[in-house]
């Protein structure tokens, strides 16, 4: 045992030895940006953020020939002077019947919303947003706070980057959100003509969309028939001719589900192994396109090759 007198030796050593130290803590912890940016993502919280800047904030506003002021919100200005004017309204009379199908009304959103639900509300507003940009009457009205509409196009790019969809604008009045597809975004790029189609068939509105996919494909396919000869001469054979194989085997180009092209696994197949078929066949057409821009590339750089060792 260790007397008393041995126990306050060994203090007063400590004491004396240490007394001028100072302990340095390391503690681990996010800094407030690291924390903002882990934060999950919460649909619910990111809509209501949204549906208040867009369809509750007074952000327009004009005089009457008193010099009164009115105020109203970007959807209520939206929707009664430049909603029926949009191409692409179909025959929706005002933005509330466009809500009311496509199920994206403020009570709908209001609880336990999906990714899906966000992907279809914030198309709609991005469309709205579009038209609103293009279409704004400066002779009759002015923002009460412009800011307004960059933090909600902000807000919808963010989220969308977080969980992996992006913004794409196909014309003057139309905007589709699609999922990120790096080899996707090449193909369109460098195939101008197909480049839409080749997007658009990352919509998330396209799931479980037989028949909408299967129209994208067959553009696609015309797109691939005259490039067969060059991707079979140049060691693209198997890619080639596994992809003629699907177009014409899995309900693509012909009907497989009767007559003479009939074929069991597509008469038993289930609508989602037939799409996860569609969607494989997809991937290999981009491989195909993306072939064919390395196999011109390559023409190129052997040219080069034989102009350099000419020196």
């Amino acid at each position: 045992m260790i007397t008393l007198k041995v126990q306050t030796y060994i203090k007063l050593i400590i004491k004396t030895k240490y007394s001028n130290l100072k302990w340095r803590y390391t503690i681990v912890r996010k800094n407030l940006f690291e924390k903002i940016d882990s934060k999950p993502i919460s649909y619910l919280e990111e809509i209501t953020r949204i549906e208040f800047l867009f369809s509750k904030d007074l952000v327009i506003g004009s005089r009457d020939l008193i010099g009164r002021q009115h105020r109203c919100t970007i959807e209520q200005y939206i929707d009664a002077f430049l909603f029926k004017n949009w191409k692409y309204r179909s025959t929706y009379l005002c933005i509330d019947e466009v809500r009311q199908d496509l199920k994206i009304t403020e009570r709908d959103l209001a609880t336990a919303p999906t990714q899906e639900d966000l992907l279809a509300y914030f198309e709609f507003v991005a469309n709205m947003l579009l038209l609103i940009k293009n279409r704004f009457n400066y002779s009759v009205f002015f923002y009460l706070n412009r800011d307004c509409l960059d933090i909600l196009r902000e807000n919808l790019t963010e989220v969308l980057e977080k969980i992996n969809y992006k913004i794409v604008e196909l014309d003057f009045d139309k905007i589709i959100i699609v999922a990120r597809n790096e080899n996707a975004d090449a193909v369109a790029e460098n195939f101008k003509d197909i480049g839409d189609k080749v997007i658009e068939y990352n919509r998330t509105i396209l799931h479980g969309d037989i028949a909408g996919k299967r129209e994208i494909l067959l553009v696609l396919g015309d797109k691939f028939e005259p490039l067969r000869k060059t991707l079979k001469g140049h060691g693209f054979g198997d890619l080639e001719s596994n992809i003629g194989f699907l177009l014409n085997s899995i309900n693509i180009r012909h009907n497989n589900k009767e007559g003479t092209n009939k074929n069991k696994f597509v008469v038993s197949a289930k609508p989602e192994e037939l799409e996860k078929w569609y969607d494989t066949t997809y991937e290999l057409l981009l491989l195909a396109f993306l072939a064919v821009t390395y196999i011109n590339k390559k023409t190129e750089i052997d040219n080069l090759k034989a102009i350099i060792a000419k020196k």
